[in-house]
């Protein structure tokens, strides 16, 4: 396993767990960025490194996919008050299941 699949994986885990880890100093940032991108996890590894050792063009683009993942997060948890209210107030049973209820199982929600 490369140097790259082993950071993207230990930042996975990180963030998963509410930590952060530090990365290597020899590292092909331009294949961990293909390789996040590939497997859509943006997000989440920024979340587990360490944000003051990262170069500053990784930074500033896995800062800008992290917000973009928050705000969508912010606009379906208020898409999701008004179709509950909606219902409610039609009196429709209703449940939400999978991702919009299992998140806050995770330490970051929107992730």
């Amino acid at each position: 396993m490369n140097l790259e699949s082993k950071l993207l994986i230990g930042a996975i885990r990180a963030a998963m767990r509410g930590e952060q880890i530090e990365a290597p100093e020899q590292m092909d940032w331009a294949a961990f960025l293909r390789l996040a991108r590939f497997h859509s996890v943006e997000g989440l590894v920024y979340s587990g490194l360490q944000k003051d050792q990262l170069p500053e063009h990784v930074d500033q683009y896995l800062r800008s996919i992290y917000r973009k993942i928050v705000f969508r997060d912010v606009q379906l948890e208020h898409m999701k008050a008004q179709l509950q209210s909606r219902l409610t107030e039609a009196n429709v049973p209703h449940i939400f299941l999978k991702g919009s209820c299992l998140k806050y199982n995770y330490p970051i929600p929107a992730l």
